[in-house]
Formats: structure tokens, sequence, C-alpha cells
């Protein structure tokens, strides 16, 4: 009996077994495009799935949240409980769509877990508990500063829409970058293959299913970024481009960790074929290089000195080169300034958000910048 490992619990193990270079090479399922087994061949109740775990242990795997993510066919193939959790598929599954582990168990790749992920967007009930609450404290606040009528505020399933669309796009940006988010407290594994690109995402979410689901995961590819080598570099990227409407800057995507051929210099002047800024922006020949201050840590000096050349050999050949610093973007203000500096070398002049854009902002500065920690 099969187990078909979807949404968050696919990407548990995916991050595990990408860190630990163990995804790429296992075989792909299906060899082509089928509708999930029925009855009786995949796990799809919580009494299966019990015994399905007498013999497996998908902790090796990485997978230790529950409760566990499964696909299944049809709602009528599932159940409520606390150790599995049922998410119905009853699309054909695209060809080489996920990987095979071990003869009963299936994990969905990268691609197809977003896609489940941007599906389940619509219960937001619970919010409005909390709703009234947070009015009433807002105004408050307000009220004790002596600004009373600047009070914002808005429903909030809008910004929680917003709120996953952003984090699923730091999702993407990890997988289809080289570093993996462990465990909490386990802090980063750097170094990992990507295993998608955001045309993948996009591409799978144009073809593999319709409504919603395609929508958001599509509008997902379009905020997400290739080639992300730390959590910072996620956030910090995402907190520039996203559209000032969702609380971000706007401002054009960049190019992460893309090399740029040196060879117009001469050989005295350039000490390799080629250098690697963390962002860049060719057509407007400018580049910003974030120094972590964990990762200069773990480096020591001959970091610090190779990052001094990089930057040096850019700027000789014409680029302009901006530096942020962990301490420099851990406050909104710090991301504003830069944000400005950008926009300035690009020749695009930031748009002021609204007060409600504002809000979001902040609220988005929130939600990423928790994902430095360790940085």
């Amino acid at each position: 009996m099969y187990a078909f490992l979807c949404a968050d619990s696919a990407i548990e193990a995916i991050r595990h077994l990408s860190a630990h270079g163990e995804w790429e090479g296992r075989p792909a399922w299906p060899d082509a495009s089928r509708l999930l087994p029925v009855w009786g061949e995949c796990v799809c109740n919580q009494r299966g799935f019990k015994e399905y775990l007498e013999h497996a242990d998908l902790g090796a795997i990485g997978v230790t949240r529950r409760p566990v993510d499964l696909l299944v066919p049809s709602s009528h193939l599932r159940s409520a409980g606390k150790s599995a959790k049922f998410r119905v598929w009853s699309r054909p599954v695209p060809a080489g769509s996920c990987r095979r582990l071990a003869r009963d168990l299936v994990v969905c790749g990268p691609e197809f877990a977003i896609v489940q992920l941007a599906g389940s967007f619509g219960k937001f009930n619970e919010l409005f508990d909390d709703f009234a609450e947070e009015i009433h404290g807002q105004v408050e606040a307000l009220e004790s500063l002596g600004k009373p009528d600047e009070f914002v505020a808005e429903f909030p399933h809008r910004w929680e829409q917003a709120r996953r669309l952003a984090a699923l796009a730091a999702t993407a940006c990890e997988l289809a970058g080289t570093y993996r988010l462990r465990g909490p407290g386990q802090g980063v594994a750097y170094g990992a293959a990507p295993v998608m690109m955001v045309a993948g995402l996009r591409d799978f979410a144009a073809t593999a299913c319709r409504g919603p689901a395609s929508g958001r995961a599509r509008a997902i590819a379009d905020l997400a970024l290739d080639g992300s080598a730390s959590p910072m570099e996620t956030a910090l990227s995402l907190m520039l481009t996203m559209p000032v409407e969702l609380g971000g800057f706007g401002i054009q995507k960049p190019l992460l960790n893309v090399a740029v051929d040196t060879s117009v210099l001469d050989d005295a002047l350039r000490g390799r074929d080629s250098v690697t800024p963390d962002m860049l922006w060719p057509d407007q020949k400018v580049a910003l290089e974030y120094d972590s201050s964990e990762f200069h840590a773990r480096k020591g000096a001959p970091q610090a000195e190779r990052d001094a050349a990089r930057s040096n050999t850019l700027s000789l050949m014409g680029y302009r080169v901006l530096r942020a610093t962990t301490r420099g973007v851990s406050s909104l203000s710090g991301v504003a300034l830069l944000a400005r500096q950008i926009a300035f070398l690009l020749g695009e002049p930031l748009r002021e958000p609204t007060p409600l854009e504002a809000q979001r902002r902040s609220k988005l500065f929130g939600e990423l910048m928790p994902r430095l920690a360790g940085e």
C-alpha cells in the first residue's frame, strides 16, 4: 500500500534529502500521467496510516511534524485525526512530478507540493476571533500618541492572503536556491543543489491544475527568484521586489548569485575569470553585496578579503556596488534606506505606499525577517 507524502510533509522530506544530496537520482514517478491509486492501494485513513508506520520510519527522511500530509484521490477516501491530514488530488498526477523513495513511499516534488499548498488558502475563520482585539489595540496606541485619525485597518483575511503568498515565495526561493532550512533550532544547511526552478513552478501551475490554486501558484512564481544562497538573500530580495500593494518596495528583480565574466579586464586587474555578486541588475550595472555576520564568522578573514576583491573587480568593470550588513537591514528603516539607494542607482524612484500599504510593509518585514535567525 502506497503512502503519498504531499504539501508541508513533502517539503520537509525534500529539505532533508536535498541537504544531504539524496534527492536527485531518486526514481521519478509516475512514468506517464495517471490518476492516484484507489482504495486499497494507498494510505487514506488514520488506521491505515497507523499500520503503515509500523514498518516505515518517516523521521529518517526528515518528516517529524504531525499531522503528516498525505495525498488521496477522493474526499471519500480520507478521515480526520491527529496523525495524518489527507489532501485530495482527483486530477491526473503529471508524469515525473513525484519521487519514489521506497516500494511503498512516494513524495511529491517541490512544484507539486507548492501547488498543493497554494490551493489551501481558504480557511480564515480563526483570524476573525482576534480582529476586534487587534483593532482596539491599534486605536489605543494611536490615541496615546495623539494620532487617533491615523488609524488604518483591513480585514485580516486580505493580509493573510498576502502573508501566505510571501511565505510560499520564500519556500520557492529556498528550493530554487542552495540552502535548506532545518528543523526548529537546527539552523541552516548551505551548499545544497537547487531542486527546482521558478520557471518550472510557473509551467507546472499552468498545466497541472486549474482554478485558484493555479493562479496563486503562478503568483508565487512571479514573486520568487532563482539562485538564493541564504535565508537573508531570500528575505531581502523579496522585501525589495515584492509589489508595493503586498508590502514590498516594488524594485525590479535582480539576478541572484550569477557569475559575471571578467575577461574585459586586463589580466593584471582581475584575480579570477568571473565574480559572483549576491544581487545583480546587469542592464543598469548595479550590484549588491550582503555581508552576513554569521557567514563571515564561519569563513573568517580570507572570506572578507575575497569579498573585497570581488567588489573591487566589479567596480573596475563599471558596476556600482552597494553593500548591506545584517545590522543595517535588521530594521525596516534600514531596508527602506537600502531600497531608496538601489532605486536611485536603477533610475526608478520608489512609489510612496498608502497608509494601508505601509502597514502591510511593516507586517511583511515581520513575516520575512524572522527567517534571518542565525544569519
